[in-house]
């Protein structure tokens, strides 16, 4: 039978195919001319680069005048609640219009408008869905330019079950997509806040008080090379350790491990690692993906990083060491365009503001705390999209 492998319980009906053309109102993309934008102004102009899975970006959208969208308008006529799906550029990109406001829109997207018996956000998922998107790339498998036309958009056949069973699964997903909207939210929030209270504390117009409510010493300006020993002589490797290399980490995370043995080891493989050890990624330092290393066994790591151990608070350092006007300092020393890079007596030079010990502890302590929620947060919202991505795969047929 033409049933998804997993469903509401009251349903049981075959599931009956479609043609996109016979269950739409209206297929219809944008302009295939070309006409004036500018940066601002009353009518949006969307074109692939604004179509996200799920959500409209505005953040680069462009504007058109009124009389060039009216005679984009009169032909294709977008409004809230139509889905739309990207024909060139990132093909497949697909999103529910959630504007209340008339908008242009160029060929490289499309509008579908479903009859009333054809759920929108069924449609919307259904194209999200493994399945959707299996139909989008054999649409476009062996053309050397690579777009959706609207004839082939009209020919997509797809699989719909009663519009009952439709809505129960839109108003599902729906709900997920909510939750994933508001754990996004929180972590965007979070890290927002942690970029602004770290702003406060290194430029010490928030200042931390000892246990018995006195001010701490005031900050001294000091080397790199004085508050951490950068790069240590490592005499032997051991015969087996995971190696770091500089794919491993992202913004902080240690993202693989992968064991090796030293007789195979790259020659780059050359920094083994103790507890609170920081990782500074020494080529391209803008991307910020660092690591506070706290981990136990052997661990390596490669020459791509500076291995800094730090004379006090290391928490403390790592968190000094992703300031902009610190990024901003080593950049400053690079050399090279493509993969800038740093040596490690030009970072060991660099100054910061450093305060007493026990005011890194509190200020490490406290940055460690929001780092932990942000963590969660992010923990929780991968759970949750690998969750919907499991029901994509088995929800639709």
């Amino acid at each position: 039978m033409n049933v998804p492998k997993l469903r509401f319980k009251e349903f049981d009906d075959e599931w009956n195919k479609f043609l996109l053309s016979s269950i739409a109102e209206k297929i219809q993309d944008g302009t295939h001319f070309s006409p004036e934008v500018c940066a601002s102004g009353q009518f949006l102009y969307i074109t692939s680069k604004n179509v996200k899975n799920g959500y409209l970006d505005l953040s680069t959208a462009l504007y058109v005048s009124e009389k060039s969208h009216n005679e984009i308008y009169k032909r294709c006529d977008v409004k809230q609640g139509d889905v739309l799906i990207t024909k060139d550029g990132t093909i497949g990109q697909v999103c529910v219009n959630s504007l209340s406001e008339p908008f242009s829109m160029l060929s490289s997207v499309a509008f579908i408008r479903t009859k009333e018996k054809f759920n929108n956000h069924f449609l919307y998922h259904l194209l999200l869905s493994p399945n959707g998107q299996k139909e989008i790339i054999k649409s476009i498998a062996g053309q050397a330019l690579q777009r959706i036309t609207l004839t082939k958009l009209n020919n997509f056949s797809y699989s719909f079950p009663t519009s009952f069973e439709q809505t129960k699964i839109a108003n599902f997903l729906t709900a997920i997509d909510e939750k994933i909207t508001q754990l996004t939210q929180k972590y965007d929030l979070l890290k927002q806040y942690k970029k602004g209270v770290m702003q406060q504390i290194f430029s010490q117009k928030l200042r931390f008080k000892d246990e018995d409510g006195r001010e701490f010493p005031e900050w001294e300006e000091r080397e790199l090379k004085d508050i951490a020993h950068i790069n240590p002589k490592t005499d032997s490797l051991p015969d087996e350790f995971v190696y770091i290399d500089l794919e491993s980490v992202e913004k902080g995370m240690l993202l693989k491990e992968t064991t090796i043995s030293k007789d195979i080891a790259p020659s780059r493989a050359q920094r083994l690692l103790r507890r609170e050890d920081v990782l500074f990624q020494m080529v391209r330092p803008y991307q910020k993906n660092n690591l506070f290393f706290d981990k136990t066994g052997n661990y390596v790591a490669s020459t791509g990083y500076a291995q800094i151990q730090a004379y006090e608070d290391s928490r403390f350092l790592y968190h000094c060491l992703h300031l902009d006007d610190f990024i901003a300092e080593v950049m400053n020393r690079c050399t090279g365009t493509s993969y800038p890079a740093i040596n490690s007596s030009d970072l060991a030079s660099i100054t910061v503001q450093v305060p007493s010990r026990e005011e890194q502890t509190k200020i490490a302590n406290f940055l460690t705390a929001i780092d932990d929620k942000i963590t969660h947060t992010q923990t929780q919202l991968d759970a949750v999209k690998l969750y919907k991505k499991g029901l994509l795969q088995q929800m639709f047929v």
